[in-house]
């Protein structure tokens, strides 16, 4: 009997272990922007780009094809915290810069939360006026 537990208890860890992973990994892909506010306000500047999340990169594909992309982005996923947290690293005249963000994804749709490089992490998905956080919503981009 108990050698029946001990496996049923492995078997119900593996189970949540794969899913737990295959919910850390929902971000990966390519991801089109549907809407975007900046402190609170909506903008539609980056509304059509393409975004697309590897392990270890973040890159932007402008709508615009005359427009160059910018360079690859480093990034940091922290899948165990609630929400879920992103680092954003970016090179500006030779010097690195974090933008502290957070994410959440449901039904398809994925919010990213970013602060002002230097300034606190978000804690909800939403950008509010008076604040320096950029919202963006983003639905899974169709292959091509």
């Amino acid at each position: 009997m108990r050698r029946s537990i001990s496996v049923a208890s492995l078997v119900l860890i593996g189970l949540f272990a794969k899913n737990a992973t295959a919910q850390d990994t929902r971000l990966l892909g390519t991801w089109l922007i549907i809407s975007a506010k900046e402190a609170g306000e909506a903008t539609k500047e980056p509304v059509g780009d393409k975004v697309t999340f590897s392990d270890t990169k973040m890159t932007v594909q402008p709508k615009d094809p005359t427009e160059d992309a910018p360079p690859p982005l480093a990034i940091k996923i922290d899948a165990t915290k609630t929400p879920r947290q992103i680092d954003i690293t970016f090179k500006k005249d030779d010097e690195a810069s974090v933008v502290k963000a957070i994410f959440g994804i449901q039904d398809g749709v994925l919010k990213l939360c970013m602060a002002a490089p230097g300034e606190a992490r978000p804690t909800t998905l939403e950008s509010k006026k008076d604040t320096r956080q950029f919202l963006l919503v983003l639905k899974r981009a169709k292959e091509e």
